[in-house]
């Protein structure tokens, strides 16, 4: 939402020694708190030349009411046909929603035993920096992982760079040489860019690897799954090379976590104890994941869908 030339007329900004002639505002944020049937709108707008303004507002009859700060004027912006965020909100209590949806997120991660990895608690030494590729396991390190600094979670968002985490967590590790980087890949974007195990290797970097394998193309299957009748489609990776063989043809310490080793939560200890080792290791690491071919990421909107549509589980 944006702010853009102010209206031409009486100046409501003059008594704050403010031009009125082309003033140009830039919506910075825009906080909102629930009363029931009531609600608070609270702007913060900055003028170019880096003048500040606060203007507060509230919700009333549909419209917002918006009180200039030591203006002592004031301006009413319609919401054209729609309901007004009070009605939207007592209608759809945001309490609930965030209970129902964590809920849902709990049971399903039931059948993820790779998002209980990414809890925090266990193992008890935790990475500095999580490097992601592309695809569901993408998806499942940024609603577990907890980052406790700034770009502490580095991924490609949302361009598609299979391949992306490996080579990326080379030049973090370079970069952040004292850090401890996890590299979260999948079986298919891992083997995009596999030749980098060399450059791992060859520069002693103590990166730690991560291999979710569920032995198919995770977030296109599911597409496939849930939208085309489990139309299987060049997704599937069943025939995968020994990833832990591999790892160690390239002189990297590599092992593999049975699914049912994480089926428990909070972890055993003997699987917590796995984790801290691969983790404070001072070498490179190497860990294959077994997952299972079918556990699906929710919640997702489907393409063309409204996010109050969103999938908070398989229909």
């Amino acid at each position: 939402m944006s702010v853009g030339k102010a209206e031409q007329g009486a100046d409501p900004f003059r008594s704050r020694g403010m031009a009125a002639k082309q003033t140009h505002w830039t919506l910075l944020a825009c906080s909102y708190g629930q009363r029931r049937k009531t609600g608070v709108v609270t702007f913060q707008l900055v003028e170019r030349s880096d003048q500040r303004l606060r203007v507060s507002g509230q919700f009333e009859r549909g419209g917002i009411r918006i009180q200039l700060a030591g203006a002592g004027q004031c301006q009413t912006k319609q919401l054209s046909d729609r309901r007004s965020g009070a009605q939207q909100c007592g209608q759809r209590p945001i309490g609930r929603h965030a209970a129902m949806l964590r809920a849902q997120q709990h049971e399903a991660r039931q059948r993820r035993p790779f998002d209980r990895s990414m809890e925090r608690g266990r193992p008890t030494h935790c990475p500095d920096i999580i490097v992601a590729d592309v695809g569901q396991h993408q998806m499942w390190a940024a609603q577990r992982y907890r980052s406790s600094s700034p770009r502490g979670f580095i991924t490609s968002g949302g361009l598609g760079a299979m391949g992306f985490a490996l080579p990326a967590a080379v030049g973090v590790q370079l970069a952040k040489p004292e850090a401890t980087v996890l590299c979260v890949s999948g079986d298919g974007g891992f083997q995009m860019n596999i030749q980098e195990l060399a450059t791992v290797h060859r520069l002693g970097l103590p990166i730690k690897i991560v291999i979710v394998d569920n032995k198919y193309l995770g977030m296109v299957r599911q597409w496939q799954q849930l939208f085309y009748k489990r139309n299987y489609a060049e997704t599937d990776l069943s025939d995968n090379p020994d990833f832990v063989e591999i790892g160690k043809a390239y002189k990297i310490h590599a092992q593999p976590l049975a699914e049912e080793a994480l089926t428990d939560f909070p972890l055993s200890a003997e699987t917590g104890d796995l984790l801290d080792r691969f983790l404070k290791s001072s070498e490179p690491e190497l860990l294959v994941f077994e997952c299972a071919p079918e556990a699906n990421v929710f919640p997702m909107v489907p393409a063309g869908a409204a996010l109050s549509e969103m999938m908070l589980e398989e229909d």
